[in-house]
């Protein structure tokens, strides 16, 4: 399939699910997108290695899992793609884009897009 993805940068409010102003306009060019193509699509959330405790996230694995489903819920309920077309995984912060370092961390936290061709 294709791989879109956004990182870097602010794309949730940080230790939330919540999508940050900043990156909806990317989701809605992305829906645009989307919208031309029938595949089913694949959201990934993926975040960087700084452990999370939080009552709603206890954990990376949650935190990573919500983002993903944050961004099916925009796509479904901001732009009206069809729910069935989409899922949602987190896999935390163990399937690093970049090398593991201070640096990166923040190209790490990141959301993939992937269009599958059945």
């Amino acid at each position: 399939g294709i791989i879109l993805y956004a990182s870097g940068g602010v794309l949730f409010e940080s230790g939330t699910s919540a999508i940050e102003g900043g990156f909806r306009p990317f989701l809605f060019r992305m829906a645009d997108l989307l919208k031309r193509v029938p595949y089913k699509v694949l959201v990934e959330g993926h975040t960087d290695d700084v452990p999370i405790n939080t009552p709603q996230y206890p954990s990376n694995w949650e935190l990573s899992s919500g983002r993903a489903s944050s961004v099916v819920r925009f796509f479904i309920e901001e732009t009206g793609l069809p729910p069935q077309r989409f899922s949602a995984v987190g896999y935390a912060s163990y399937k690093p884009r970049f090398e593991l370092t201070p640096e990166n961390r923040a190209r790490n936290r990141r959301v993939e897009m992937i269009i599958l061709k059945e």
